[in-house]
Order: C-alpha cells, then sequence, then structure tokens
C-alpha cells in the first residue's frame, strides 16, 4: 500500500488556527459620551448627568477554550463632575466572562458579560456601594502571539445605597486597550 505523505505546509492548511489557551493581562482607556447618576433619598430623586467621564482598567484573565475566557476586571471611573461641584469618582471590581468568535484571520468578535461591586467615592459625603452590571463587546486583534489590541463597546449599570439613600449609576462607554500574553 502506498500512504500519502504529508508535509508541514499541507499540515499547516489543513489544521484550523485556534487561540492559545493562556493567561493574559490588559489595561484599557475608556471615554463615557452617556455618564449619569441618579439618587433617591426619604421619596426625594435627583440626577445628574455628566458631559465627560473617563475611565481606566486593568485586568487579568486566562483562556479556558478558543471560545472563552475568564477574568477580573479593576475599572476606575473619574471626573463625575455634577455643574461644576468637586468631582466623584467610582471604583469597581468585575468577575467576566468573555466569549470569543474568530471572524477573521488574526480577528475575534467577543461579547463579554461581568457582575461587580462598586464604590461611589463622594467627595464631603458617603460612600454609597454596591452590585454593578457589566456587558458589551467589540473588536479584538491578535497582532501576534502576545500582544492584541482592542476596541470595545461597553454599558454598565450601578445600584448602591449608603445612609438610606439609593443610588443608580449607569455608563456608556467606549474602549480602547492591549492585552499581552506573557
Amino acid at each position: 500500500t502506498v500512504r500519502p505523505t504529508t508535509t508541514a505546509a499541507t499540515t499547516a492548511t489543513a489544521t484550523p488556527a485556534t487561540r492559545v489557551r493562556k493567561l493574559f493581562v490588559g489595561a484599557n482607556l475608556a471615554y463615557a459620551p452617556v455618564a449619569k447618576v441618579e439618587v433617591t433619598n426619604d421619596g426625594m430623586t435627583g440626577r445628574s448627568d455628566f458631559s465627560a467621564a473617563f475611565a481606566g482598567e486593568l485586568q487579568a484573565g486566562y483562556r479556558l477554550r478558543p471560545f472563552l475566557s475568564l477574568g477580573v476586571v479593576s475599572q476606575l471611573f473619574f471626573n463625575l463632575r455634577p455643574d461644576g461641584e468637586d468631582a466623584a469618582t467610582e471604583l469597581e471590581l468585575f468577575a467576566q466572562a468573555t466569549t470569543h468568535v474568530r471572524v477573521a484571520k488574526g480577528w475575534d468578535f467577543d461579547l463579554f458579560g461581568a457582575p461587580g461591586y462598586s464604590v461611589l467615592l463622594v467627595p464631603g459625603d458617603g460612600h454609597p456601594n454596591g452590585l454593578v452590571l457589566r456587558w458589551g463587546g467589540g473588536l479584538v486583534h491578535h497582532v501576534s502571539d502576545r500582544l492584541s489590541v482592542t476596541g470595545e463597546l461597553a454599558h454598565q449599570v450601578g445600584f448602591q445605597r449608603a445612609r438610606g439613600a439609593q443610588v443608580e449609576t449607569s455608563f456608556v462607554s467606549v474602549l480602547f486597550g492591549v492585552r499581552i500574553r506573557p
């Protein structure tokens, strides 16, 4: 019997490309063109919209499967300045699950969801804290085996409480970042 021979070239083209299951770390910068906070206390409600909110985030995670990764994300929103008052910040920590869909060679489309905990740091007041939920998606370009760049759109809502007041936050953000696989 004659066996067909395979070369490295034919094997490479016959095998579908897969993403490496590995640890990754990353950082994002975000701009939130839609940002608001609503406070309810003793039946009274007030709302502030922020014209320019920004955030920075750090993340670490592990790609369990070519289509799934789990990670931890910390995020800090700043410049939450209503009508010339002192600026507040919001610190958040998320447990994030991300699904990856390969759309082209070197490109993934990601969708993510993340429950978390947030603390709203308001000058001269209490620090409302509580549940925050985040979801979104975007494109990831794998520049090399170790480096990727991202562009994402995310929405998050927070449900915080402090001293009898209920606080709801909402941010719609555009994020740009990098991921490094050590």
